[in-house]
């Protein structure tokens, strides 16, 4: 990656990512953002750091993913729950999108819990193009 060349969204993606983990750790979910270098890692980490303690769930995006996001203005979110929890992993996802869309991101999701969601600055309207 040129270090150099920093995608134009990738600090207001930033700033409303931050936005999103803030509320949803306030929402008893362990939200970890450029955490570790990939997803084996990172779901490591977590199962042996939250093994046994209370949490609504996970979500988080590795170093990988803001490396996307440097680049290109969108990143993966994995996301889910501690295996001994009944609380579905799908539930957790839903919660994250429907965070991202309150602080004005654009989700992409299959709404199961085997593919991550997706997120960016929604698109602009042709509209608001010609304005501009």
């Amino acid at each position: 990656m040129n270090s150099q060349k920093i995608h134009e969204n990738y600090h207001e993606v930033k700033e409303k990512l931050s936005n999103v983990f803030k509320r949803l750790r306030a929402e008893g979910i362990v939200a970890k953002q450029n955490f570790l270098c990939c997803s084996s890692c990172a779901w490591s980490a977590l199962s042996s750091d939250y093994k046994g303690k209370e949490t609504n769930g996970f979500v988080f995006y590795h170093s990988q993913d803001n490396d996307s996001l440097k680049e290109n203005g969108e990143a993966y979110l994995a996301f889910g729950v501690d295996d001994d929890k009944k609380q579905s992993s799908v539930m957790v996802g839903l919660m994250v999108c429907f965070v991202c869309e309150l602080n004005g991101l654009a989700v992409e999701w299959d709404r199961t819990s085997t593919k991550r969601i997706l997120v960016r600055l929604p698109e602009k309207p042709a509209e608001d193009l010609i304005k501009n």
